[in-house]
């Protein structure tokens, strides 16, 4: 064998090195095409269901905008009168419809808003109607038909408007059934003159924003009037294939507080509510038994963690510190932000009043301190108050410092006036007591899921802020046991 020089060795060892160079160069080239091709098809294939999506969503909007036209044809036939027959014949002409005004119709406008229903503006010309002449159409969105129920709107309304005097808005019509135009339960209601407080709250002086202050409380107070020995949802009692509530025997409506629903938005599994006669529940009843449901709920589903269990023992705790002694459920909105107060502004004095709360999808029965979160809105920024440490909105757990004093006069004053309002020393006690803070963010929890990150981050701060909080109540009874 032919002996070969170190230099011939080297050179031969950087062929081989060039030539496995090349060889995984062209592998790796191979392999980043494929890659890339896989990427550009996953790609498409996304871009092709979002076509899809978008082109069944437009199909939808335009056969229920055809079908919103029908129901309106229906419900409001155009006026045969004398006077309106003439002016049909008049317009058939070329020369008619110059000379002869155009008749009105209905005017159909869709709105923004609403994250479980399509809503529609209706405009009824007089001519069509005595009265009712502006009108909002909800219909249940279909992505959330299971989770948005007419009936319970209706329901809901029926309720508030029978046993309270707070303003809302008049039902005109509802049909709970699909045999109709629309082929989908819907509810017709009044549309509310005035505008939202959140769209004028900057143009108003501290004395108009005091009175909505004292009205905002005065609507707090009202609603914790309204008690139940059971937490819950309301419905209105109906039968079958109802096209809307059915009067009792003294003719009136007749209602039933149902417990809660257990579901997954992202799953859409629903658990239905239990239907069983209940006796009287006390706050430690409703929130072990909705925390116990989920966590059997998310076991069967495979989704479940500890922490279901973790909030099972801060409740207990809390009942045994007394936190829950003298609560009870009562009527409950849940959702009172500056967009749900609809106000009237004078145009003579300047004096403001609360026309319509509205938006009462969410309304229940509850333990009182439910319906006594602060609303911040009033007397500070609340998106500064509600931001944790890493800037988020720490949703459904509730930031401290709600009762602290606001930071100029006017807003100290604002805050004074809807204290006293709402019902002075009981409602500041459930409102700013820390101990009520954190029941509020586990009363939501046991009511909507850990659902996403933020719900699990919540849970785990209201557990560690509770382990301490208990700590000092336990070293307060002892001392107060030991006098």
């Amino acid at each position: 064998m032919e002996e070969k020089t170190i230099s011939e060795e080297v050179m031969d060892q950087e062929s081989a090195s060039v030539d496995c160079l090349v060889v995984d160069d062209s592998d790796r080239v191979s392999v980043t095409s494929a890659d890339n091709a896989s990427m550009l098809t996953e790609e498409r294939e996304a871009e092709i269901a979002c076509e899809e999506y978008d082109r069944k969503q437009a199909e939808e909007e335009a056969s229920l905008c055809e079908n919103i036209e029908k129901l309106c044809k229906e419900l409001w036939p155009a006026p045969t009168t004398l006077r309106h027959r003439l002016m049909r014949c008049a317009r058939q002409t070329r020369l008619g419809r110059v000379l002869t005004p155009a008749i009105q119709e209905p005017v159909i406008k869709r709105m923004e808003g609403g994250d479980l229903n399509h809503i529609t503006s209706i405009t009824i010309p007089f001519s069509y109607a005595k009265d009712s002449h502006d009108l909002i159409l909800r219909i249940p969105n279909y992505k959330f038909q299971q989770f948005y129920r007419v009936d319970r709107d209706v329901g809901i309304l029926s309720y508030v408007r029978k046993y309270t005097d707070i303003p809302i808005p008049f039902v005109v019509k509802s049909d709970f059934t699909t045999q109709n135009a629309l082929e989908k339960p819907y509810v017709l209601q009044q549309r509310i003159q005035g505008t939202n407080v959140n769209a004028v709250w900057d143009s108003l002086n501290t004395a108009q924003r005091c009175q909505i202050a004292k009205q905002l409380g005065e609507v707090n107070k009202t609603l914790r009037i309204i008690k139940s020995p059971v937490a819950g949802l309301i419905e209105v009692v109906t039968d079958a294939n109802s096209t809307g509530p059915t009067p009792n025997a003294n003719g009136d409506e007749s209602f039933k507080i149902i417990p809660f629903e257990i579901h997954k938005y992202k799953t859409h599994d629903v658990l239905p509510a239990i239907t069983e006669p209940r006796a009287p529940q006390s706050v430690l009843d409703v929130l072990t038994t909705q925390l116990t449901r989920w966590e059997a709920f998310e076991t069967a589903h495979d989704y479940a963690n500890d922490q279901w269990q973790m909030l099972i023992n801060v409740v207990r705790e809390m009942d045994d510190l007394g936190v829950f002694a003298d609560q009870t459920h009562c009527l409950c909105h849940v959702d009172l932000h500056s967009g749900n107060i609809m106000v009237d502004i004078d145009p003579v004095d300047g004096s403001v009043k609360i026309s319509a709360v509205i938006d009462w999808d969410e309304a229940i029965f509850a333990p009182e301190f439910v319906n006594c979160r602060p609303p911040c809105w009033l007397w500070a920024d609340e998106d500064t108050m509600q931001t944790d440490e890493d800037g988020y909105d720490p949703w459904p757990h509730e930031m401290p410092g709600a009762g602290g004093v606001p930071g100029t006069e006017d807003d100290q004053e604002i805050k004074r006036v809807f204290d006293e309002s709402a019902g002075g020393g009981r409602y500041m006690s459930m409102a700013y007591g820390e101990a009520f803070r954190l029941a509020r963010g586990i009363w939501r929890i046991a009511k909507d899921s850990l659902d996403v990150c933020q719900g699990y981050k919540a849970a785990d701060r209201i557990a560690a802020e509770w382990a301490m909080m208990r700590e000092k109540m336990m070293k307060e009874r002892d001392q107060n046991s030991d006098q």
